[in-house]
Order: structure tokens, then C-alpha cells, then sequence
């Protein structure tokens, strides 16, 4: 930006002593002269003083100079020292050109200073292109600060422990969000304690719902596809089915039953909902229902400890009956229906004995949704003409025809009804054998006894 005719005695100067190992910076001392450049800018000097100077102790040059302006609103420039700089650290004067690293100040006497790193790099100094004057401030209504390089950059060590340090934060925290929700979702290593466990989450309920808080309180039944605990949700005692990621089927069969239109029954279980979490043990999915919790447990074990008489033996019978007769109904209302629904497994373990001694259906993972010679598994339709039913329950209560391969598959709704009918027969007569009112007075009751 400073140009003069020195800048060429300068380097003349400099090319006829020759290139050696030290720093070749302009030097200058303050002997006013006045040099006019243009109509705009002036430069104040005093050729006499100015010379080359060798550093020896240091690799960096300098200028300070101050920039005026007079009445005629021209911009008057005095040069008040040039020479050699010896800073104390590398980023101080990083630059091969000398460009002013503050702006000048009321508080500085409207003075600037530069500093650069090659030879006779002082002769041409200026200040940044970016750096606003004084009026534009003014008129803008803010002022731009650069600090110093050594104040505004990092050294290469320090940006390196910062972005360390900051990555291992990082890494921290996520280990302990990941931890947290891993204990939150896993039933036998809550935070509470041995006993209760609580386990958060947005789950589906019945009717779109959405289940939170469940805690987890003990195991009360183990099954063939999973475990049964008794909980809490909502301070409301419910069941919770747990089926291991192997048996997934039947989690997504039962739920998909239970979640059909007008399965409200008081002979069938309240479904509340479902969720899926990841074990720890096993590091594998598992799946979970939320239903309804029966204190008095199966009906097999209460009939083995228990004697009934002939009104609690009419309440059982006749809730079993309605709950089968309520799944083997269509039900049709507006937009919506339920199809037939075939239990295909009923037994006395698939029975729940309710608090005032009435009975309800459970365990629906082997049911199947039916119309005609149509069934439906998991959502997708199949026509039992093409691709057999396989043949499903407990073998103690299997009708004969499964038993000899011989179930109908024409008609296979027809079929599957007679099925869960001639198990039902068999529950009935359990627990008409262990009826008191039925036997005569001198006849003792004998023990419970399974099917054949």
C-alpha cells in the first residue's frame, strides 16, 4: 500500500551486499519529512535515517507507524520505527506480510503495528483489507476486534488436548445413556431392587395407548414359549408375558389376536399391551404382553388342591363355554369385524381361575383367525387346500381326528370349532370329577386326574 522510491534503494542495497543467514529488515528513525503519494494519502519521512539492519538475535521485522487525517480530509501516514522483532513465540509474526494486528485506537494514539518474516518485509506494510475505519464503524453501529495471532489462535498441542478432552466427554456420556437405558429395559436387573423391577418406555396399548412405568415383580408361571410375571402398571396388578426372540411367532400371533375389534370379554384376558426390549443376558430381543393378572392361577392347579361345589362348578363351566363360543364368533359392526377365532390348544393350564372363582381362556399363540376354508397366521392369508394346518395342542386333549390325520380341511372353520369343542369336553369333565355334589355322601372324592 506505501510505496516509495526508498523501497528500490532498499533492495538495491540488499542485492549488492548478497544473501546471508541473517534476518535483512528496513530500519528507520523518526525525522519528519513529508512526501505527498496522491490527492488522498501522504506519507511523512526521513530518508536520512533510513538503512538495512541485520538481526542477528532475531528472524522477524517490524513497522510502527500512525495514520491522521487533516482538514482537507486527507490521510497522513508517519512512519515512527522500523527494524528488527524478536518475539517469543513462532504465531506472533507468522506472516511473510506486514499486516497490521490492531486496529488503531484513540487509546493508542491512533498507532499500528506490524510485523513479518521475510526480508525487507517492513517496506511494504498496511493493514488488513477487512479492517473497518473508524467512520464506518460509526455508521454500521458496531466495531469488528482482531486480536493479536497469539491471542486468537492455539497452539497445534492444545487444539489436539482440546478436541481430546472433548471427545472423551463425549464418549462418556453416551457409554453412561447406553448403560442407563440398557438397565431400564431389563426386567431382572432394574434399579429399584431385587424384588420390583421398573422398566420405561413408550409401548402400544389397546386402542393406540401408550404403557409406561411397568414394574416388573415376580415370576409366577414358566411355559412352553416363555415366562409369566405378575406387575404393576399404574398401581393396577397385571400379567406380563415374556417370550424369548426363538418364539417371537407366538408373541406376534397373540398379539395380533388380541388386538382384532370387539375382543372385550369378560371370559377372555384385558389386553393393555405390548413392548420389546433387548435381554442382557442373552443380548437378544424379547417380546412382552401386558394382560389382565388372575390371583388363583390355572385351573389345573386349583382343581388339583381344591374340591368345587356345584354353583362354583356351574360359574366355571359356563364362563369356559362363553369364552370358546365368544372366539368361534363372527361379529360384524359398521366397518369393522372379528372373524372366527380357533384356540386350537384348550386345556386346564390354558385356563385362569379369576378372583370370584369364574374362568377365563389364555395362551392364544396357537389361534388362528378362520372363514370357510381360509385361515389367516401372522397377518397373511392361506387356503388350508393348498397348504395344510399343522396339527397343534396338547396331545392328552387332541381330538381323535388330529390324532389320526384326519381333520377336514374343505371346511376347516367347521373342523377346527369341533377341535377346541372336544377339548372343552374334556376340561368339563375335570372339573366335574372334583365336584363334591355330584358324588354321593358315603363316596370320597378322589384325587385329581388328567385326561386319560
Amino acid at each position: 500500500m506505501n510505496f516509495s522510491v526508498h523501497t528500490i534503494i532498499f533492495l538495491s542495497v540488499y542485492f549488492i551486499q548478497g544473501s546471508e543467514s541473517y534476518r535483512r529488515c528496513a530500519h528507520h528513525f523518526n525525522n519528519r519529512t513529508h512526501i505527498s503519494i496522491d490527492k488522498e494519502y501522504s506519507v511523512e519521512r526521513d530518508s536520512s535515517t533510513e538503512s538495512v539492519e541485520e538481526c542477528k538475535s532475531a528472524d522477524s521485522c517490524y513497522t510502527l507507524w500512525k495514520e491522521t487525517t487533516n482538514a482537507d480530509n486527507v490521510t497522513i501516514t508517519e512512519v515512527l520505527a522500523q527494524g528488527c522483532w524478536e518475539v517469543s513465540g513462532k504465531e506472533e509474526c507468522g506472516s511473510e506480510l506486514c499486516l497490521a494486528i490492531n486496529k488503531q485506537t484513540k487509546a493508542l494514539n491512533n498507532t499500528k503495528f506490524c510485523c513479518c518474516t521475510e526480508d525487507l518485509c517492513n517496506l511494504n506494510y498496511t493493514e488488513p483489507p477487512f479492517l473497518a475505519s473508524s467512520d464506518d464503524e460509526e455508521r454500521v453501529g458496531f466495531s469488528i476486534t482482531i486480536a493479536p495471532p497469539v491471542a486468537a489462535s492455539l497452539s497445534h498441542r492444545e487444539t489436539v488436548v482440546v478436541l481430546v478432552a472433548c471427545s472423551l466427554t463425549l464418549l462418556a456420556v453416551l457409554l453412561a445413556l447406553f448403560a442407563i437405558s440398557r438397565r431400564w429395559t431389563d426386567p431382572e436387573k432394574g434399579l429399584l431392587s431385587d424384588s420390583v423391577h421398573l422398566m420405561e418406555g413408550n409401548h402400544r396399548g389397546n386402542n393406540g395407548h401408550m404403557i409406561d412405568h411397568i414394574k416388573l415383580s415376580a415370576v409366577v408361571g414358566q411355559g412352553r414359549y416363555g415366562t409369566v410375571w405378575m406387575g404393576y402398571l399404574e398401581n393396577q396388578q397385571v400379567a406380563i408375558k415374556v417370550f424369548p426372540a426363538s418364539y417371537k411367532q407366538y408373541y406376534f400371533n397373540e398379539r395380533d389376536i388380541y388386538c382384532l375389534p370387539f375382543m372385550e370379554n369378560s371370559s377372555l384376558l384385558t389386553y393393555f399391551g405390548c413392548s420389546e426390549k433387548i435381554s442382557l443376558d442373552s443380548n437378544c430381543a424379547e417380546y412382552l404382553l401386558v394382560l389382565s393378572y388372575c390371583s388363583n392361577g390355572c385351573l389345573q392347579d386349583y382343581i388339583r388342591l381344591h374340591t368345587l361345589d356345584f354353583n362354583t362348578f356351574c360359574r366355571m363351566a359356563l364362563s369356559i363355554a362363553k369364552g370358546l363360543a365368544f372366539l368361534h364368533m363372527d361379529i360384524h359392526r359398521g366397518d369393522k369385524s372379528k372373524p372366527c377365532v380357533c384356540h386350537r390348544d384348550v386345556n386346564t393350564r390354558n385356563i385362569l381361575v379369576k378372583a370370584d372363582l369364574s374362568c377365563c381362556l389364555c395362551d392364544l399363540g396357537l389361534a388362528i383367525k378362520l372363514s370357510g376354508s381360509h385361515y389367516y397366521t401372522l397377518g397373511e392369508e392361506q387356503h388350508a387346500e393348498t397348504k395344510s394346518i399343522s396339527d397343534v395342542g396338547t396331545l392328552r386333549y387332541m381330538a381323535p381326528e388330529v390324532l389320526e390325520g384326519a381333520v377336514n380341511l374343505r371346511d376347516c372353520e367347521s373342523s377346527l370349532k369341533q377341535i377346541d369343542v372336544y377339548a372343552l369336553g374334556l376340561v368339563l369333565w375335570e372339573l366335574a370329577s372334583r365336584c363334591s355334589d355330584l358324588y354321593q355322601t358315603s363316596i370320597e372324592i378322589p384325587p385329581y386326574r388328567m385326561p386319560f
